[in-house]
């Protein structure tokens, strides 16, 4: 058994309790309370985000959020029926398995390649100009997290500096600031130049763009089941 799968099952799901719920191939968010918990399924309300409804079908995939004191818990499941109570939709749920468990203090990274840009981020800096291409360099990450990336660079950089991102995800673009925490260098022999491995924690993310990072991450997890 490993480390999730016993979590999984110390994990309980509770009557009345407000979760966060979206569409696996989404990543927007909508709050569902807990109808019903049994062994082998949970009953779920109607999905509800700023008065806006989610109408969930059978064999949907969907990811569950919840917020506890200790950590910030994460499951994927799959909607198996609609139900009806006094013609208010209900749900029901295969018992959801643990993806992620992330401590307050910090996130889970997975290794990944993927194609970035970066630039040294000026506070107080204004838009460029219209038809002005902003001056993003290309670099590829090594590893990603909802908290930070690790990317390769041939440019030095130093402990501290601050850079804008733009990381290409398969679904959509985000984009954040984030401060350089470690710089490494290391030995490639197909570069004439030194290359350099970069640590950036995210300084500045919207959560939105954050969220879609940890589906992305949930997506790559499911892969290595």
């Amino acid at each position: 058994m490993n480390s999730l799968e016993g979590m999984n099952k110390k994990f309980r799901f509770r009557v009345n309790e407000i979760f966060e719920l979206a569409l696996e191939e989404e990543g927007t968010y909508y709050k569902t309370i807990i109808q019903e918990v049994s062994e082998n399924y949970i009953i779920i309300g109607l999905p509800v985000s700023k008065g806006e409804t989610l109408l969930l079908y059978e064999d949907d995939r969907v990811i569950l959020k919840k917020i506890r004191a200790d950590a910030v818990y994460y499951f994927s499941s799959e909607i198996t029926a609609r139900l009806n109570d006094d013609n208010v939709p209900l749900y029901k749920l295969c018992i959801p398995r643990m993806l992620q468990r992330i401590q307050r203090r910090g996130y889970v990274r997975v290794p990944c390649i993927l194609l970035t840009y970066y630039r040294v981020h000026k506070e107080g800096e204004g838009k460029p100009e219209e038809g002005k291409e902003p001056d993003f360099l290309p670099a590829e990450t090594v590893d990603i997290s909802g908290g930070g990336i690790k990317f390769i660079s041939d440019k030095e950089m130093s402990p501290g500096q601050n850079l804008e991102i733009k990381l290409k995800l398969p679904r959509r673009e985000v984009k954040a600031v984030g401060q350089v925490i470690t710089i490494q260098k290391i030995s490639d022999n197909r570069s004439k130049y030194p290359i350099y491995r970069i640590s950036l924690k995210f300084t500045r993310i919207l959560e939105r763009d954050r969220e879609e990072i940890i589906a992305f991450i949930f997506r790559k997890l499911r892969e290595w089941m």
